[in-house]
């Protein structure tokens, strides 16, 4: 929705100023309140906590530290009503002054049908935390509480997250990476880190991955599934804000908290996981400055053992409508070992100016690294041949770096923040060596027969499972090393400027009217760059034996004899033979003494002693892979706003906004025509510009029928803007192969512009906690798709590329565009949180989340077959056949959306004992969808149980604990539509973990 608005926007706020102004001087003879809000008992704010003037609607909601300031107070005698679910509500007389702010902090205590027992337990406390912040809040959210966030046995923040209604997760290596949030991809999420939106982790998409991040340096979490208007607009799916926190304002002398663990991985039966917590803070100069460090070291096993298949239709005839059987083509078997570590720092830095203003300077920086060793097999069923393929990926890393500066002032008549913020992702790879062993014929001509390529694939393996015998080693051939590298940027500066003016019209009518706008400046860049493999000749095995004597040679060409370490012999529970499993030490020996003798003999290429004619001399970039894969990108972002939350009454909250965003984009990229083999860059760089402009309103509705129920009711207008790589001016050619192919980014894509509806109904109490059922539907105009279209031989020239491609060549073309299909996804959440604290013992200590998603959606996908098919016959009565095709757009659900989520966490909390038992389950979900309907890709449902429990030990501070995570170990299964066996499977393993944590 392009319009012209900029001006109609800040005219808009101009007098909204001035109207803002008038009111202030309106309000001179009133009065105001500010204080903090904490637990009686251990003086601990309370966030959300809520203050209201008896009689009126004029109040306020505090903060996540527990500070509130109430404004345009009548003067005089008031009576000011301070609650908080779960906590007994006080009411307190003040006699509010003219022109001046009154202070008053207020204790509350814990709601207990046993008034003896008032000791808050810290799982309570924690669920007390996030339902007060759901309950006040005037849009749907999900929250993780500091502790539940340090006490959960998940692998990172996105595995904590991923225990929240509506949310599932994509993995690798058994972590969650991306967040998929109400079926929709990462890409459709925003990420934020105090407010401040993480720059990308994808090198081709706008998504970002959490993974790398420590929850031990978070102080919370909240999940928004519907923005408002003073929220970026690209968060279809919803925002995600993690919550640093800062040193606590009631702080008497240091804090210090150590933890440390050492951990177990049952799958390759590893010992040596560990992870180490330092956090400390202080107030200094009378409590104005706070200073809180957290450091995070981590180190964790992720290893994988996978099956991989390939299948293929043989028949060359197909009946519309009908599945054609499916052959096995290939079988991979996969053993990886990976090291996942993490290293993360926070330094963050409070100063009080006053009781009204904050200046908040904080940084953190987040180094997630990986180790991986992959050991790769393939069985051939169509050539016959065995395909080994071992790499090594040491020290590839991905770094995040945030720092920030905002100024935040609660001012009798304003509140003004201010902020500028720097933020960058850096994902290299230095290297990633390969090594290639071939078997040919490997496989038996007797298991290579359609019949045999129908049986189940374990049956296959074990029947032609590989020999640890010297002779069948022998046969295995080493044929080439390789080598790749990655470098991606993306950072960004943002600048922002929040005005927020309290509003009272009547004592039954009040609320705040908030203006602002932030300014983003970001630059990213991908680098990807594969080398082409050095082919090793068959004269060098006599050369290489002389040196590393234990290659084993024969006739110049090098077996795996000399590589072979150990027997793997079962993977996947037993399921598959594996076979034998190389050194890698001394496959790296081998690559070292044969790159540094190839750059020798470069060097001085007229040495006499050179004992073979045809070395490769370098590793040669492989320019085609290079060349259509990267890109630079620098962004302009311009977002302003203007909405008004309004309180009528104790029975309407209104929430109008609208928001005004423009991006401009300045691209570069690559045009080429594929080469075979070259040794040089060619082609020629490319630029272009994209800009897109929206004004998007949004309304929020919060109806209070009772004390004890909410009713909310959400409409929004969001943005999915294209991936970088769909925008970037990338063409890339092939005319070397059949079909001929055409490969082209679209700078002229529009963002896809979203209509969402969210109703929420929930009802809350001390006895029930928070129970909350939620309908949402979601609308897209202007989806992006990537279809598939097809030049067949004899059409005219494709427009731009005339003289390019042969008149009777096929040429398949695809490139990212907008289409006008309808596309929706609806679904329904329902989530329980509650504490027994009022049943007898021993379940007044038990805490319940409970939360079941059941979702649908409805997209349309992109399909094109070309089939020889006959279209007459010649003079002598001979068949005349053409290439004919057909397209077809097919409907389907989401990729990467399940059919159903369930997440339940049962808690324990006495005594020092701290137990939690969680269930987590994703449903059935489509993962890719195909040309051919019968490749079409399913990922079967998904279930794992969790054990976490802490003890408190007789040393004060100091607790034992014990996590058991992923312990039925399920096996992640995919499966073509056209086949029941499988296309792919995945286990992890389960881990435990034991440690200390003390604190003082």
């Amino acid at each position: 929705m392009k319009t012209r608005l900029p001006f109609t926007v800040l005219a808009l706020l101009f007098l909204l100023i001035i109207d803002s102004v008038s009111l202030l001087s309106q309000s001179a003879s009133k009065g105001t309140l500010r204080g903090q809000v904490v637990d009686a008992a251990t003086k601990e704010g309370l966030p959300s906590a809520t203050v209201m003037v008896e009689g009126t609607r004029i109040g306020a909601t505090a903060d996540i530290d527990g500070r509130y300031v109430v404004s345009n107070i009548d003067v005089g005698r008031q009576q000011i009503r301070f609650s908080y679910l779960g906590y007994v509500t006080k009411t307190i007389e003040v006699d509010i002054v003219p022109d001046q702010a009154k202070r008053l902090d207020v204790g509350l205590e814990i709601s207990s049908v046993r008034l003896e027992e008032v000791v808050i337990t810290a799982q309570r406390r924690g669920q007390l935390d996030a339902v007060n912040r759901q309950v006040s809040a005037s849009t749907i959210k999900n929250l993780v509480a500091a502790d539940r966030l340090q006490e959960n046995p998940d692998a990172n923040i996105a595995e904590a997250l991923g225990r929240l209604p509506g949310i599932s997760l994509n993995r690798s290596g058994g972590e969650g990476t991306g967040i998929v949030l109400r079926g929709l991809d990462p890409k459709y999420n925003k990420v934020y880190i105090d407010g401040i939106a993480l720059p990308s982790t994808n090198a081709t998409t706008r998504g970002t991955d959490i993974s790398g991040i420590s929850q031990y340096i978070l102080h919370g979490a909240e999940v928004s599934k519907a923005i408002t208007a003073d929220r970026e607009a690209d968060a279809t799916a919803g925002a995600i804000n993690m919550q640093l926190g800062s040193a606590p304002e009631n702080l008497e002398g240091m804090k210090l908290t150590v933890l440390g663990q050492g951990g177990y991985n049952h799958l390759n039966q590893y010992w040596k996981n560990y992870r180490f917590q330092v956090l400390a803070s202080d107030r200094f100069f009378d409590k104005a400055l706070g200073v809180l460090l957290n450091a995070t070291s981590e180190s964790v096993n992720r290893s994988t053992q996978t099956m991989s298949a390939g299948y293929a239709i043989e028949s060359a005839t197909s009946t519309p409508g009908q599945m054609q059987p499916m052959y096995v083509t290939s079988i991979g078997l996969g053993d990886q070992y990976r090291r996942n570590l993490r290293n993360s720092a926070t330094l963050i830095l409070d100063y009080r100016v006053s009781s009204s203003s904050k200046i908040t300077f904080s940084n953190l920086f987040s180094d997630f690294s990986t180790d991986l060793r992959s050991v790769s097999k393939s069985y051939g069923l169509t050539n016959g041949g065995i395909g080994y393929s071992f790499s090594e990926n040491l020290g590839s890393k991905s770094d995040l770096f945030l720092s920030s500066l905002k100024s935040e002032n609660k001012l009798s008549f304003l509140e003004l923040n201010t902020g500028v913020a720097y933020s960058q992702t850096h994902a290299y790879s230095p290297y990633s060596r390969g090594w290639s062993f071939n078997y040919p014929n490997g496989v038996p001509a007797a298991y290579r027969d359609l019949a045999s390529r129908r049986l189940p694939l374990e049956t296959l393996v074990n029947l032609v499972r590989d020999s640890i015998q010297n002779t069948a080693l022998e046969r295995v051939n080493l044929s080439n090393i390789s080598l790749t590298q990655q470098d991606n940027i993306d950072r960004k500066v943002d600048t922002y400027i929040d005005f927020k003016i309290p509003v009272s019209i009547s004592s039954s009518i009040s609320g705040d009217v908030k203006f602002g706008a932030k300014y983003k400046n970001g630059y990213k860049s991908r680098f990807y760059n594969p080398q082409s493999p050095y082919y090793i000749p068959s004269t060098f095995g006599n050369y290489a034996a002389s040196k590393l004597p234990w290659i084993h040679n024969k006739n110049g060409i090098m077996s795996a004899l000399g590589f072979q370490d150990h027997v793997q012999n079962g993977i996947l529970n037993d399921q598959f033979y594996f076979g034998w499993y190389p050194n890698f030490n001394r496959l790296n020996e081998f690559w070292e003494f044969y790159v540094n003798t190839s750059n020798y003999y470069k060097a001085n290429p007229n040495d006499p002693t050179k004992p073979f004619p045809d070395i490769k001399t370098e590793f040669t970039p492989d320019y085609n892979q290079r060349q259509r894969s990267n890109y630079r990108f620098n962004e302009e972002y311009l977002g302003v706003y203007v909405m008004s939350e309004m309180n009528f009454g104790d029975f309407i909250t209104f929430t109008p906004g609208v928001r005004y965003e423009k991006v401009s984009d300045k691209m570069w990229g690559w045009y080429t025509l594929s080469i075979p083999d070259n040794t040089e860059e060619y082609g020629h760089a490319t630029s272009d510009t994209h800009s897109d402009e929206f004004f998007l309103p949004n309304l929020h509705l919060k109806l209070r029928p009772t004390d004890w129920m909410n009713l909310l009711i959400e409409y929004t207008n969001t943005l999915n803007r294209p991936d970088n790589y769909s925008l970037a001016p990338i063409v890339f050619i092939t005319t070397d192969t059949q079909p001929q192919t055409l490969v082209m980014g679209n700078p002229s894509l529009k963002p896809e512009f979203w209509t969402n509806l969210d109703i929420q109904v929930s009802i809350f109490g001390n006895e029930i906690g928070f129970f909350g059922v939620s309908g949402f539907y979601k609308e897209v105009r202007d989806m992006i798709w990537t279809p598939l279209k097809v030049r067949p031989p004899g059409d005219p020239p494709i427009p731009g590329f005339e003289g390019t491609f042969g008149s009777n060549a096929l040429v398949n073309i695809t490139q990212p565009s907008n289409h006008d299909f309808r596309v929706l996804i609806r679904g329904i959440e329902a989530e329980w949180q509650t504490n027994f604290w009022y049943l007898p013992q021993p379940f007044t200590h038990i805490s319940l989340n409970v939360n079941y998603t059941l979702l649908a959606s409805s997209t349309r996908y992109p399909r094109a077959e070309t089939i020889n098919t006959q279209v007459g016959t010649d003079s002598r009565g001979r068949p005349i056949y053409k290439l004919i095709t057909t397209y077809y757009v097919d409907s389907g659900s989401m990729v990467n959306q399940p059919d159903n989520i369930a997440n339940c966490s049962i808690g324990y909390n006495a005594g020092g004992l701290n137990v939690w038992v969680s269930y987590s389950f994703s449903g059935k979900k489509l993962a890719s969808f195909s040309q051919q309907l019968e490749r079409n890709n399913y990922t079967s449902s998904y279930s794992r149980y969790d054990l976490q429990i802490a003890q408190k030990l007789p040393i004060e501070g100091m607790e034992v604990i014990f996590n058991l995570a992923n312990i039925n170990n399920p096996t992640e299964i995919s499966q073509f539509r056209g086949d029941s066996r499988p296309v792919s499977l995945a286990a992890y393993g389960w881990t435990a973990d034991f440690g200390l944590r003390f604190q003082f």
